[in-house]
Protein backbone atom coordinates (compact mmCIF):
# COMPACT_ATOMS: atom_id res chain seq x y z
CA UNK A 1 0.00 0.00 0.00
CA UNK A 2 1.26 3.42 -0.84
CA UNK A 3 1.86 5.49 2.25
CA UNK A 4 2.37 9.21 2.52
CA UNK A 5 5.64 8.87 4.42
CA UNK A 6 7.80 6.56 6.53
CA UNK A 7 7.03 5.56 10.09
CA UNK A 8 9.36 6.43 12.92
CA UNK A 9 8.95 3.32 15.01
CA UNK A 10 10.41 4.87 18.13
CA UNK A 11 9.16 2.23 20.50
CA UNK A 12 10.70 -0.54 18.44
CA UNK A 13 13.89 1.39 17.92
CA UNK A 14 13.77 0.88 14.16
CA UNK A 15 12.64 2.77 11.09
CA UNK A 16 9.82 0.94 9.37
CA UNK A 17 9.30 1.87 5.70
CA UNK A 18 5.76 2.23 4.42
CA UNK A 19 6.34 2.90 0.74
CA UNK A 20 6.83 6.51 1.66
CA UNK A 21 6.33 9.36 -0.74
CA UNK A 22 9.79 10.21 0.54
CA UNK A 23 10.98 7.46 -1.78
CA UNK A 24 10.24 9.91 -4.59
CA UNK A 25 13.39 11.77 -3.64
CA UNK A 26 15.32 8.63 -4.55
CA UNK A 27 13.82 8.39 -8.04
CA UNK A 28 16.09 11.08 -9.41
CA UNK A 29 16.07 14.81 -10.13
CA UNK A 30 14.73 15.79 -6.70
CA UNK A 31 14.09 19.53 -6.54
CA UNK A 32 14.54 19.71 -2.80
CA UNK A 33 15.62 17.60 0.12
CA UNK A 34 13.00 15.23 1.49
CA UNK A 35 11.22 16.50 4.61
CA UNK A 36 12.00 15.04 8.00
CA UNK A 37 10.51 11.64 8.65
CA UNK A 38 7.24 11.84 10.57
CA UNK A 39 5.19 9.26 12.42
CA UNK A 40 2.19 8.93 10.14
CA UNK A 41 1.25 5.40 9.14
CA UNK A 42 -1.90 3.51 8.38
CA UNK A 43 -2.91 0.16 9.76
CA UNK A 44 -2.35 -2.53 7.20
CA UNK A 45 0.62 -1.01 5.42
CA UNK A 46 2.98 -3.67 4.23
CA UNK A 47 5.71 -2.70 1.79
CA UNK A 48 9.37 -1.68 2.04
CA UNK A 49 9.88 -2.89 5.57
CA UNK A 50 6.82 -4.87 6.54
CA UNK A 51 3.54 -4.26 8.27
CA UNK A 52 3.03 -1.49 10.78
CA UNK A 53 -0.16 -3.14 11.98
CA UNK A 54 1.14 -3.60 15.49
CA UNK A 55 2.38 -0.02 15.76
CA UNK A 56 -0.91 1.76 15.06
CA UNK A 57 -3.88 1.40 17.39
CA UNK A 58 -7.34 0.81 15.93
CA UNK A 59 -9.18 4.03 15.03
CA UNK A 60 -5.95 6.05 15.19
CA UNK A 61 -4.23 7.43 12.08
CA UNK A 62 -0.61 7.07 13.15
CA UNK A 63 1.80 6.11 15.91
CA UNK A 64 1.11 8.08 19.11
CA UNK A 65 -1.21 10.74 17.65
CA UNK A 66 -2.34 13.78 19.60
CA UNK A 67 -6.05 14.56 19.72
CA UNK A 68 -6.84 18.19 19.07
CA UNK A 69 -9.69 20.36 17.75
CA UNK A 70 -10.58 22.75 14.96
CA UNK A 71 -10.44 25.62 17.44
CA UNK A 72 -6.87 24.68 18.33
CA UNK A 73 -6.04 24.56 14.62
CA UNK A 74 -6.69 28.29 14.37
CA UNK A 75 -3.42 28.85 16.22
CA UNK A 76 -1.45 25.97 14.70
CA UNK A 77 1.34 27.16 12.43
CA UNK A 78 3.34 24.10 11.32
CA UNK A 79 1.25 23.02 8.34
CA UNK A 80 -1.76 24.14 6.36
CA UNK A 81 -4.89 21.97 6.48
CA UNK A 82 -7.95 22.31 4.27
CA UNK A 83 -11.50 21.05 4.87
CA UNK A 84 -13.26 18.90 2.27
CA UNK A 85 -16.92 19.54 1.52
CA UNK A 86 -18.21 16.32 -0.03
CA UNK A 87 -21.09 14.11 1.11
CA UNK A 88 -18.57 11.66 2.58
CA UNK A 89 -16.21 14.14 4.23
CA UNK A 90 -17.08 17.62 5.45
CA UNK A 91 -17.20 19.64 8.65
CA UNK A 92 -20.55 18.03 9.47
CA UNK A 93 -19.12 14.49 9.20
CA UNK A 94 -15.81 15.22 10.95
CA UNK A 95 -15.17 12.64 13.68
CA UNK A 96 -11.71 13.57 14.99
CA UNK A 97 -8.88 16.06 14.56
CA UNK A 98 -5.33 14.84 15.13
CA UNK A 99 -1.68 15.79 15.01
CA UNK A 100 0.66 13.05 13.83
CA UNK A 101 3.99 14.49 14.82
CA UNK A 102 3.57 17.95 13.31
CA UNK A 103 1.23 16.87 10.51
CA UNK A 104 -2.52 17.66 10.77
CA UNK A 105 -4.91 14.76 10.14
CA UNK A 106 -8.69 14.91 9.82
CA UNK A 107 -10.85 11.79 10.28
CA UNK A 108 -14.31 11.36 8.77
CA UNK A 109 -15.29 7.88 9.86
CA UNK A 110 -13.52 5.57 7.42
CA UNK A 111 -11.79 8.43 5.59
CA UNK A 112 -8.63 10.20 6.71
CA UNK A 113 -7.11 13.31 5.17
CA UNK A 114 -3.60 14.26 6.20
CA UNK A 115 -1.28 17.09 5.25
CA UNK A 116 2.52 17.18 5.08
CA UNK A 117 4.33 20.42 4.15
CA UNK A 118 7.71 20.64 2.47
CA UNK A 119 7.04 19.02 -0.92
CA UNK A 120 8.51 21.10 -3.74
CA UNK A 121 8.16 18.72 -6.68
CA UNK A 122 9.65 20.01 -9.92
CA UNK A 123 7.53 17.69 -12.09
CA UNK A 124 4.72 16.03 -10.09
CA UNK A 125 3.23 14.20 -13.09
CA UNK A 126 6.55 12.53 -13.87
CA UNK A 127 7.06 11.63 -10.22
CA UNK A 128 3.64 9.97 -9.91
CA UNK A 129 4.13 8.05 -13.16
CA UNK A 130 7.55 6.86 -12.07
CA UNK A 131 6.19 5.83 -8.69
CA UNK A 132 3.43 3.78 -10.29
CA UNK A 133 5.99 1.97 -12.45
CA UNK A 134 8.31 1.39 -9.49
CA UNK A 135 5.59 -0.05 -7.26
CA UNK A 136 3.48 -1.75 -9.90
CA UNK A 137 0.18 -0.20 -8.80
CA UNK A 138 -1.54 3.17 -8.77
CA UNK A 139 -1.62 5.73 -11.58
CA UNK A 140 -1.12 9.40 -12.31
CA UNK A 141 -4.27 11.48 -12.79
CA UNK A 142 -5.54 15.04 -12.33
CA UNK A 143 -6.78 16.22 -8.94
CA UNK A 144 -7.82 19.82 -8.24
CA UNK A 145 -6.44 20.71 -11.66
CA UNK A 146 -3.01 19.41 -10.64
CA UNK A 147 -1.09 16.20 -11.28
CA UNK A 148 -2.19 13.69 -8.67
CA UNK A 149 -1.92 10.00 -7.88
CA UNK A 150 -4.66 7.45 -7.23
CA UNK A 151 -4.16 3.96 -5.82
CA UNK A 152 -7.38 1.92 -6.10
CA UNK A 153 -8.24 -0.70 -3.49
CA UNK A 154 -6.35 -3.91 -4.19
CA UNK A 155 -4.40 -6.62 -2.42
CA UNK A 156 -1.39 -4.32 -2.35
CA UNK A 157 -3.44 -1.23 -1.48
CA UNK A 158 -6.15 -2.50 0.88
CA UNK A 159 -7.48 0.95 1.76
CA UNK A 160 -7.06 2.92 -1.44
CA UNK A 161 -5.80 6.50 -1.49
CA UNK A 162 -5.42 9.73 -3.44
CA UNK A 163 -2.35 11.99 -3.34
CA UNK A 164 -1.90 15.55 -4.57
CA UNK A 165 0.49 18.40 -3.77
CA UNK A 166 -0.97 21.87 -3.16
CA UNK A 167 1.22 24.83 -2.22
CA UNK A 168 4.12 22.46 -1.48
CA UNK A 169 1.91 20.45 0.88
CA UNK A 170 1.25 16.78 0.24
CA UNK A 171 -2.44 15.94 0.76
CA UNK A 172 -3.35 12.30 1.22
CA UNK A 173 -6.96 11.06 1.21
CA UNK A 174 -7.22 7.44 2.36
CA UNK A 175 -10.26 5.20 2.62
CA UNK A 176 -11.11 2.15 4.69
CA UNK A 177 -11.16 -0.38 1.88
CA UNK A 178 -14.88 -0.07 1.20
CA UNK A 179 -14.72 3.15 -0.82
CA UNK A 180 -14.17 3.38 -4.55
CA UNK A 181 -11.46 5.43 -6.19
CA UNK A 182 -14.13 7.81 -7.50
CA UNK A 183 -15.36 8.43 -3.96
CA UNK A 184 -11.86 9.25 -2.70
CA UNK A 185 -11.27 11.51 -5.68
CA UNK A 186 -14.56 13.25 -4.93
CA UNK A 187 -13.34 14.00 -1.40
CA UNK A 188 -10.01 15.31 -2.70
CA UNK A 189 -11.70 17.46 -5.34
CA UNK A 190 -13.94 19.04 -2.69
CA UNK A 191 -11.03 20.41 -0.64
CA UNK A 192 -11.22 24.17 -0.10
CA UNK A 193 -7.58 25.00 -0.70
CA UNK A 194 -8.23 28.75 -0.53
CA UNK A 195 -8.71 28.85 3.24
CA UNK A 196 -6.54 26.93 5.67
CA UNK A 197 -8.00 25.67 8.94
CA UNK A 198 -4.65 26.39 10.54
CA UNK A 199 -2.73 29.62 10.88
CA UNK A 200 -0.58 28.66 7.87
CA UNK A 201 -1.52 30.17 4.49
CA UNK A 202 -4.76 31.54 5.90
CA UNK A 203 -5.93 34.69 4.12
CA UNK A 204 -5.48 37.78 6.33
CA UNK A 205 -8.54 39.14 8.08
CA UNK A 206 -10.03 42.22 6.48
CA UNK A 207 -11.17 45.09 8.63
CA UNK A 208 -14.11 47.14 7.41
CA UNK A 209 -13.71 50.88 7.04
CA UNK A 210 -15.83 52.79 9.49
Amino acid sequence: MIEARKVAAVAAGVLVGCASIGVISQLGNASSAAPAVSQTAVTGAGIDGGSVLDLVKPEEPCVNPTRTSLDAFKRYASSPAWMPSSALASKSTLTQVWLCGTDPVLSFGGITVDYEPGWDLDDPAARWSTMAKQWGHGRETTILGRPGFVDPVSVRAPRGEVLVVVNNTLIRVAGDGSLSTDQLVEVAESLDTTTSLTAVNRPPMTVGVQ
